[in-house]
């Protein structure tokens, strides 16, 4: 199977990026800067539990929104094959769609795993706060890695089916 030259191509050529390290010192600063501004603003002496639960709730609705969001990279990545002519250069060699795709969904669920494992110690504040428990937010860190699979997986299949380009009209 010829699905790790491809991925190890798309892994070097995101190495190379600046991005790529800035995304995941981005998306650990995001974090904070959406629970310290919540930490502040309801702390009050006699609710802490209350406030963490709220704080928590805050904090998940951005993690979601970040993996979420993470399909906007993966509509691209198949796209950017076709418009640079990549694509069909690839597929005159043995490589055959499917590894392509795997290729692409490898590296950018690399890529996108890596940003929200940034972003996860986030989800702890809460935790030592004292409101949630260490179970909680380990059950909302692995829904937010099984959302993150599936909205990527999703979206590259979606990207694959399209015959055309969008800016083709």
């Amino acid at each position: 199977m010829t699905v790790l030259p491809v991925l190890q191509r798309e892994l070097r050529l995101g190495a190379q990026r600046r991005l790529t390290y800035a995304e995941r010192v981005l998306a650990g600063l995001f974090g904070l800067c959406i629970c310290l501004p919540l930490i502040f603003s309801t702390w009050t002496v006699g609710n802490v539990s209350g406030n963490c639960e709220f704080i928590f709730i805050g904090i998940t609705t951005v993690g979601f929104l970040m993996a979420c969001g993470a399909s906007i990279l993966a509509a691209t990545a198949i796209g950017l094959e076709k418009q640079e002519g990549t694509l069909g250069l690839l597929l005159l060699t043995r490589v055959s769609i499917y590894d392509v795709l795997l290729g692409k969904l490898g590296s950018l669920g690399i890529r996108a795993l890596c940003a929200l494992f940034a972003f996860l110690p986030v989800l702890m504040i809460p935790v030592l706060a004292g409101g949630i428990t260490g179970a909680e937010a380990l059950r909302e860190a692995l829904a937010l890695i099984s959302l993150l699979t599936l909205s990527i997986s999703r979206t590259i299949l979606r990207a694959s089916l399209t015959r055309e380009r969008v800016g083709s009209r």
